[in-house]
């Protein structure tokens, strides 16, 4: 879910939240306990929201290795230009030299991220399973990414602020338990 898809759900549900807030502010109205479920179900909305939209603030980064896959990509563009059809042993120095000259600078633009000595979940196969049917539209590459990024995550909450945006993006509700054992095996990770 993008920045500002979530901005306009934000913008959403604040404009749908203003009327039952009115209720609450006139002293001649008493509002019914009906109106009081109905502020709490979108404060409870707009909370959610405001956390998906924190998190991709502070985390524009699709995935933890996007970066360097990007230029890696972009580095094995710009070698294969270079290597055109050459037309006399000049050329090939030439080649050479330039391969080399962008090979260095990959080498020097790539930082490979420092490992971590933080626990990884622990996730057996049966629930693997489970999580990418139940929670992930049967998706294992959004399944993956899901807990590369929860693994990255180093306190826990971000890893609540991350599972958030992801219970908004899937749609999972509050009562399913198997969000219920994702959200607990990703607290377990930082006690």
């Amino acid at each position: 879910m993008s920045l500002e898809q979530t901005l306009n759900k934000l913008r959403g549900i604040i404009n749908e939240t203003l009327p039952e807030l009115e209720l609450f502010v006139d002293s001649n109205v008493q509002p019914s306990s009906n109106d009081c479920e109905n502020l709490q179900k979108h404060l409870n909305g707009l909370q959610e929201q405001l956390s998906v939209f924190k998190y991709l603030k502070t985390h524009k980064e699709i995935s933890p290795s996007f970066g360097i896959h990007s230029k890696v990509s972009e580095a094995s563009i710009q070698v294969d230009q270079i290597r055109e059809p050459v037309k006399n042993n000049q050329d090939v120095i030439v080649e050479i030299k330039a391969a080399e000259t962008i090979e260095n600078k990959i080498d020097e633009t790539i930082t490979v991220p420092k490992k971590t000595d933080s626990k990884k979940l622990e996730i057996s196969l049966n629930q693997r399973f489970q999580f990418i049917n139940e929670l992930f539209m049967q998706n294992a590459t959004e399944y993956n990414s899901a807990i590369d990024q929860l693994n990255q995550t180093e306190n826990w909450a971000d890893a609540d602020s991350y599972l958030l945006s992801l219970k908004s993006a899937y749609n999972w509700k509050d009562d399913n338990e198997t969000h219920k054992r994702l959200k607990e095996l990703s607290k377990k990770r930082f006690d």
